[in-house]
């Protein structure tokens, strides 16, 4: 709650095998990859997230006072997307390889996901 994340080359708020309810308030997300992206790892079919009192911005117009986005929240084909990888480091390649794969540059919130099936190796038991 009340934080900023700025230029964030992946993500600004993530969460990975979350078991709680979450509500993002009060934050500023500018020009990171992802903005938010939350996954949920619940047996429980009453599972609730939220973000309110934010601002959520793809890429700020500094020099016209305002926060809009610009166009270079759309990624194209042959220019660098600067996720970064394990095979890119930098996030200078041409190939995007981010899970928005050779769509856009950035993205304010991609869409919680629900699964019955853990990510982390602690939550999975394969300690």
């Amino acid at each position: 709650s009340g934080f900023t994340a700025w230029r964030n080359s992946h993500t600004g708020i993530l969460s990975v095998d979350a078991q709680a309810n979450i509500l993002i308030a009060g934050v500023v997300l500018a020009e990171n990859h992802i903005g938010v992206t939350l996954h949920f790892y619940k047996d429980d079919v009453n599972v609730f997230t939220g973000i309110v009192a934010s601002k959520i911005i793809g890429s700020i117009g500094l020099n016209t006072g305002k926060c809009t986005d610009l166009p270079d929240s759309v990624w194209n084909r042959g220019r660098h997307c600067q996720a970064f990888t394990a095979t890119d480091p930098l996030g200078f390649r041409t190939t995007c390889g981010s899970v928005i794969s050779q769509l856009y540059r950035r993205v304010g919130v991609l869409i919680p996901q629900w699964t019955n099936k853990p990510k982390t190796c602690a939550i999975a038991g394969r300690f």
